[in-house]
């Protein structure tokens, strides 16, 4: 519902990327339409953006690389950390809880092992093409 009026909104799929973007295909209220979709940056005003940091000052972290990197299935908010440095783990074990949209979404391990590295913590911001922790 927008300023009193209600929408019925499905996406119907996504197209091949053109340009560098990518056509996203919803229907509101049974009429199809074409959209692309811009990222959101948080850029805190007076916060440089240096080759450590992205824009505003938030850490960059490097893209998921190795079978044991774990990557969140979504942008969102960090709301636990489910393991500990040194914790064993099991392939699907879920080792985060990732908020997006009021939904949240336990992010599983994508092999059995041990925590070598965590590289965030609750309340952080996250992306989808960053390493969020490491398994060994």
């Amino acid at each position: 519902t927008v300023h009193g009026e209600t929408y019925h909104v499905r996406v119907s799929g996504s197209g091949r990327k053109k340009d560098g973007r990518k056509p996203y295909y919803i229907r509101v209220n049974d009429k199809l339409e074409e959209v692309y979709l811009e990222p959101i940056q948080e850029v805190l005003a007076g916060v440089p953006e240096t080759p450590e940091t992205g824009a505003g000052g938030a850490p960059k972290r490097p893209k998921p690389s190795q079978p044991g990197d774990v990557a969140s299935p979504m942008p969102g908010r960090v709301v636990k950390v489910l393991v500990r440095q040194g914790d064993g783990v099991k392939e699907g074990d879920p080792v985060l809880v990732v908020e997006a949209m009021k939904m949240e979404s336990r992010v599983p391990s994508p092999i059995a092992g041990t925590v070598r590295q965590i590289l965030v913590t609750e309340g952080e911001d996250v992306k989808t093409d960053e390493t969020l922790m490491q398994i060994e």
